[in-house]
C-alpha cells in the first residue's frame, strides 16, 4: 500500500554527512507498456528540472534525478520517485522544490522543448540498448514464456518514444503528479 501524505524519517548511524531524500508519487503498474513508457519520460523532464532547480539554482546537491518504477507484480502499482543526496539542513528546502516541480508539471505542462531535450538522448540509448544480447536476453526473452507480450513489446519500443505526444504526458502529469498523494522518506546521518 502507497503511503499517500506521509513521510518517514529514518536514523542511520554513518560517518558519511548526507541525507538521502525520496519523494515518491504513486503511479501503475508495467501491463499498459506504452503508459509506461511515458512515465519514463515524464520521469526524463523531472530529472531536467531537478538538475536545474536543486542543483544549479540551488546549489544543494550534485546530482539529483527522478524515474519510475512500474511493478509487474503488484496490480495497479508504480511509483515516480525523486531521489537526492544532500546535506541534512537543506532537506526540507529540497522537499519543497520538488513538490513546486511536480506541481508546475501538473498544472502548467511541459514544454515542446523540454519533451525534445530528453527524447533524443532516450531514442539514442534504446538505439544502442536493442543492439545488444542484454536487451535480448534479460528484457524481451526473459520470462516470456509466462508473458509473451513481452516480445510485442519489443516490437513498439522505439515507435513509442518517438511518436509519444506532449498532452499524453501533460495528462499524466495532471493525473499522477498530486502533491498531496506524495510520500516522502529521509534517511538522515546520526552521528557516531
Amino acid at each position: 500500500v502507497f503511503p499517500i501524505g506521509e513521510k518517514l524519517t529514518v536514523q542511520v548511524p554513518t560517518r558519511i554527512f548526507k541525507s538521502l531524500l525520496v519523494v515518491a508519487y504513486p503511479t501503475e503498474d508495467t501491463w499498459n507498456i506504452e503508459r509506461t513508457r511515458c512515465f519514463s519520460l515524464l520521469a526524463e523532464i523531472f530529472s531536467d528540472r531537478l538538475r536545474r532547480q536543486v542543483r544549479e539554482n540551488m546549489g544543494a546537491a550534485y546530482s539529483p534525478f527522478a524515474f519510475n518504477r512500474s511493478f509487474r507484480a503488484y496490480s495497479g502499482y508504480g511509483l515516480l520517485q525523486a531521489m537526492v543526496y544532500a546535506e541534512p539542513e537543506k532537506i526540507d528546502a529540497i522537499i519543497s522544490e520538488i513538490q513546486g516541480i511536480a506541481e508546475k508539471l501538473a498544472s502548467e505542462g511541459i514544454e515542446k522543448e523540454e519533451l525534445e531535450r530528453v527524447r533524443t538522448p532516450a531514442v539514442n540509448r534504446i538505439q544502442d540498448m536493442v543492439r545488444k544480447n542484454e536487451y535480448w536476453i534479460n528484457s524481451v526473452l526473459s520470462d516470456s514464456r509466462r508473458h509473451p507480450q513481452q516480445i510485442d513489446w519489443s516490437r513498439s519500443l522505439m515507435q513509442t518514444y518517438v511518436s509519444v505526444r506532449l498532452e499524453d504526458l501533460n495528462q499524466l502529469a495532471r493525473t499522477y503528479l498530486i502533491a498531496p498523494k506524495a510520500a516522502v522518506f529521509v534517511a538522515e546521518p546520526e552521528r557516531l
